[in-house]
Formats: structure tokens, C-alpha cells, sequence
């Protein structure tokens, strides 16, 4: 965890717009990526509020909640535009707005939608930060029936480790930190072990 850490600093801290609005500000620094930064805010408001940062290299990215909306403002990044952007395993709910690849680490902006799952696997040599940046999701581990909140807050994944997100009625916007230990692509998923589950989701 304090390798992950130090790697990757995070701030979190409550914004304030001149017209009233306000939300969750989040922002994160890699210093494994060469400066690539992201920054996220929730708000009730529609206008994007990082919309000064265009002339400094920032991509923007906006997710719509049933609460608010979700701006992204990201640099260093490869940004998937277009109607359907990538997945990364079969069987899996999980599409990717967003990642970034460095030398040691790969950082990837996942979006979960309502009532759906991730695939359930592990990485022989690569670490895993989840971090929640919006909505509501739940983690499991080794019984797929089993699971728990992983809202609002972060947890590592450890090499070896099976795991797998999901979601109910609400659905979820997560940035992984992906670290590799062997000096591998962060990102390529030849090391990654599959899983079956025993039962489809959402039960019928």
C-alpha cells in the first residue's frame, strides 16, 4: 500500500463555484507517469468547470449522474471518444473512458454501469488501486456471493488476489492504478487468471 502511495499522490477537498455550485473535488498526480494528472469533480451544475485548464493540455471527459455530473479534466492520457469504447475482458460490464502508460504504472478510468460486473480475476505480478471517483459500487473477492461496499474510498489489490467490481441501481465511475512488478506493460493483461461465476447477474 505505502509503495502504491507514494508513487501516487492524491488530494480531496470540497470545491466551491462563484454561481453557487459545489462538489467532490478530487484530484491525482503520478509521478510514474511523467506528470500525468487527472482531476475530477461532482456537481450540480453543467458547466465544466475545469474549462479554463483547455490551454494547458487538459482532455475533458463528463459522465452524467442521476445526482449530478461528473467532470474529468486529464493530462497524459489517451482519451477513447465514440459511441463504444473499449472493454478489456469477455463477460465483462466494464468499459474504459480513458488510460494512461508509463513506466511502472497504467492508470485507466472505468466506467460500471447499473447492475452489472466486472469479470473476476487475478494478476500474477501486477498491484491494483481502485479508487471510486463517483457513484456506487460494491468489491468481492473469493465468493462471488459475497461482497462489500467499496464507495467513496479506495483498496488495494494485491498480486494473486481475485477480484471483481459490481453495481445495483447506481452505477460507477472508478480510476485504476495499475502498478506491474516485472517491469511489463501495466496494462496488458497476459498475466491476468479468469474465473467463472457460478451465477449470471443481476439475478433474475
Amino acid at each position: 500500500m505505502d509503495e502504491t502511495r507514494n508513487i501516487f499522490g492524491t488530494e480531496d477537498i470540497c470545491a466551491y463555484f462563484p454561481d453557487g455550485r459545489f462538489g467532490r473535488f478530487r484530484s491525482f498526480i503520478d509521478q510514474g507517469l511523467g506528470g500525468a494528472s487527472l482531476l475530477s469533480v461532482v456537481t450540480r451544475g453543467y458547466q465544466n468547470p475545469f474549462a479554463d485548464l483547455a490551454s494547458t493540455g487538459y482532455q475533458f471527459l463528463s459522465v452524467k449522474l442521476a445526482d449530478g455530473t461528473v467532470f474529468l479534466a486529464l493530462k497524459g492520457f489517451e482519451v477513447f471518444n465514440g459511441s463504444n469504447p473499449p472493454t478489456r475482458s469477455d463477460g465483462s460490464g466494464a468499459v474504459y473512458l480513458a488510460q494512461g502508460v508509463g513506466q511502472m504504472n497504467g492508470l485507466l478510468v472505468q466506467w460500471l454501469p447499473p447492475n452489472s460486473r466486472t469479470s473476476w480475476h487475478t494478476h500474477r505480478s501486477k498491484t491494483e488501486w481502485v479508487i471510486n471517483l463517483a457513484g456506487s459500487c460494491q468489491r468481492g473477492q473469493n465468493d462471488e456471493g459475497a461482497v462489500v461496499d467499496a464507495t467513496d474510498c479506495s483498496y488495494l489489490v494485491l498480486p494473486n488476489q481475485a477480484h471483481f467490481l459490481q453495481t445495483g441501481v447506481l452505477p460507477a465511475l472508478n480510476l485504476l492504478v495499475i502498478t506491474s512488478h516485472n517491469g511489463g506493460d501495466p496494462l496488458n493483461a497476459d498475466d491476468y487468471t479468469y474465473r467463472e461465476f457460478d451465477h449470471s447477474y443481476p439475478p433474475t
